[in-house]
């Protein structure tokens, strides 16, 4: 069987034009729903902005649909995500935080192009702006504008020469931990769970700290991780009491080609125990 020949019936992480996707909500929803996706999860990075627009293409496609966002913080020199899965579209407190959290996006990204400008690399804010939509800049966006420009063959190519962790144009992200996300979640009444672990290579006990703090669930089910890293995953979830979560980490194509919405995921009823998660209080 291929990797991806099988569609879960319900995808919990995906990405628009509101972070660093290629589609709108609407599209997006759209795309998920013809797939086969029943319950669809936008997780845009940093921003609820998408959220509204998702909420009412799925209700036009007849799709369940799950508010959430992925915070990005730093811990140990490592990047964490954090995955939250929210009751409502609409959080003021949470959105006042992730306009600070953009503000910092922002100031990354100058820091970032005046490195690669350092280089002998003619690039301007304005090229990485160009390739946001609106949204927030990340690197995702600078990688686009440095292959528009002929610095790089791909987005995983302009990562890889200049923009990962080591590279010569890194800039460390704003001092943001995954304690910190996991309570904002939690002040906003959602459920927190640590997002494809297996990139961050954490261990068991590390991931177990956070559940103090509120951390609710792991992400088991994503594209990155091999069978014995599901397995593996799956097995801590339920020796630390934790909501197993999947996802396709759906970007666009031309941002990890291959990967489609519901590619990963969990079923309808492996989703239930997330949905009474709300039921039985954050």
């Amino acid at each position: 069987m291929k990797p991806y020949s099988v569609c879960y019936e319900a995808d919990l992480h995906t990405h628009t034009i509101a972070s660093d996707g290629e589609l709108t909500p609407a599209e997006l929803v759209r795309c998920a729903a013809g797939r086969g996706v029943r319950l669809l999860a936008v997780t845009d990075h940093d921003t609820l902005s998408g959220l509204p627009e998702a909420q009412e293409a799925a209700a036009a496609a007849g799709i369940e649909f799950l508010p959430g966002l992925e915070i990005n913080t730093s811990w140990r020199g490592r990047e964490i995500h954090v995955l939250g899965y929210l009751p409502s579209v609409f959080s003021p407190l949470l959105a006042e935080r992730l306009a600070d959290v953009r503000v910092k996006r922002f100031e990354r990204m100058q820091r970032i192009v005046d490195k690669l400008n350092s280089l002998g690399i003619a690039l301007r804010p304005e090229d990485v702006l160009r390739e946001t939509a609106g949204a927030a800049p990340g690197r995702p966006h600078i990688a686009k504008a440095l292959c528009r420009g002929g610095y790089g063959a791909s987005v995983a190519d302009a990562f890889r020469h200049w923009l990962g962790q080591g590279a010569p144009a890194f800039v460390p992200r704003y001092p943001l931990t995954p304690e910190d996300a996991v309570a904002w979640i939690r002040e906003a009444g959602g459920i927190p769970v640590i997002a494809h672990p297996g990139d961050a290579d954490l261990t068991a006990a590390e991931i177990a700290a956070w559940a103090p703090g509120g951390l609710r669930g792991l992400e088991t089910r994503h594209p990155h991780h091999d069978e014995a890293q599901t397995a593996k995953y799956t097995r801590w979830a339920d020796e630390l009491g934790l909501i197993r979560t999947g996802g396709s980490d759906f970007h666009g194509p031309g941002v990890r080609p291959g990967t489609e919405p519901g590619c990963r995921g969990l079923s309808l009823a492996e989703a239930e125990i997330l949905r009474r998660g709300f039921a039985g209080g954050a």
